[in-house]
């Protein structure tokens, strides 16, 4: 028994739904295809290079956009910043570019890196490991990787339990997509208190499609509150319009 072909209908609704964080069941069930068919039929596309491991499948503009990034030797977290996705999809994505041919370069200072000037920027509690990945031409996880292997001391356990007391300037670092151990790192706290103050502001979960999720809210928050103030304006006009009926009705 042959197995039927996806339709370019199913194709879209599937590329559609995972975009949107949807579970490989509920495409099925939208699709009319087994879960089995659906998480094959992703698995090819992450293959492919279309799609992260748990993340939303890259569009024809955003593989031209960060193909053209890579090729302008841009560092793997400003990549992941400007297209809103982690530092391990950009760095997948090279990869994947590498091996078809469509990059070629070699990241600048990999391979030869100066291990005292590495060990003195890790030392510094003042430059991000951010900072260090851009110089080094590196990704977030390759500096704290790095220095894993040679013994350096953790950034973390020196870190005082205070709290984020900054919500604004908080706030903006979360939703920019800024990791949030260099978050950490910036208000000198520890991990958990990163989550913990995400948690309180009632910050949305960085994880599928956030951004869009975001700007959701930010809408349905906007709409709101002109409704709000479309209300009020309709009965402060009408009050003026009864004391205006009332006044007509006393000179008469």
């Amino acid at each position: 028994m042959s197995v039927p072909r996806w339709s370019k209908e199913q194709k879209a609704t599937l590329t559609r739904m995972h975009r949107r964080g949807a579970t490989a069941p509920q495409i099925a069930v939208k699709v009319g295809r087994s879960v089995r068919a659906v998480e094959n039929r992703l698995t090819k596309l992450r293959a492919e290079g279309k799609a992260g491991r748990s993340g939303r499948i890259w569009t024809e503009e955003e593989r031209a956009r960060g193909l053209a990034l890579l090729r302008d030797r841009v560092t793997h977290p400003e990549i992941a910043r400007r297209l809103g996705r982690t530092e391990r999809s950009i760095a997948a994505f090279a990869g994947q570019c590498r091996a078809d041919g469509s990059l070629s370069y070699t990241p600048p200072n990999r391979g030869r890196q100066d291990e005292a000037l590495f060990e003195r920027l890790w030392s510094c509690g003042t430059i991000s490991i951010a900072e260090i990945a851009a110089h080094f031409g590196i990704t977030h996880q390759a500096v704290s990787q790095r220095a894993r292997t040679r013994g350096l001391p953790s950034r973390i356990r020196n870190r005082s339990n205070r709290t984020i007391k900054d919500d604004a300037a908080f706030t903006r670092l979360w939703l920019e997509g800024v990791p949030k151990i260099e978050i950490a790192e910036r208000f000198g706290v520890r991990l958990t208190a990163v989550s913990v103050r995400v948690a309180a502001l009632d910050l949305p979960l960085r994880v599928g499609c956030w951004r869009e999720r975001f700007r959701e809210l930010q809408e349905e928050a906007v709409g709101a509150r002109m409704r709000e103030l479309a209300a009020r304006e309709n009965a402060r006009l009408r009050e003026l319009a009864e004391r205006r009926d009332d006044a007509t009705e006393e000179a008469a």
